[in-house]
């Protein structure tokens, strides 16, 4: 049987226009709002990964 590692839940407190935007994007996209803001935000950490290396 295998074991996933739980990750503890982060409350996360943000402005209700963005909130229903996320919630917007995440429809078109068909994900759920958790996967969406996920994806927006491993999308910016690798560009911010990137610009770094390119700066080296």
């Amino acid at each position: 049987m295998i074991h996933k590692q739980r990750i503890p839940p982060y409350p996360l407190r943000m402005p209700l226009e963005v909130r229903e935007w996320y919630e917007e994007e995440s429809n078109k996209s068909g994900r759920s709002l958790n996967a969406e803001i996920v994806k927006i935000l491993k999308d910016r950490m690798n560009r911010a990964r990137g610009q770094r290396k390119n700066a080296a």
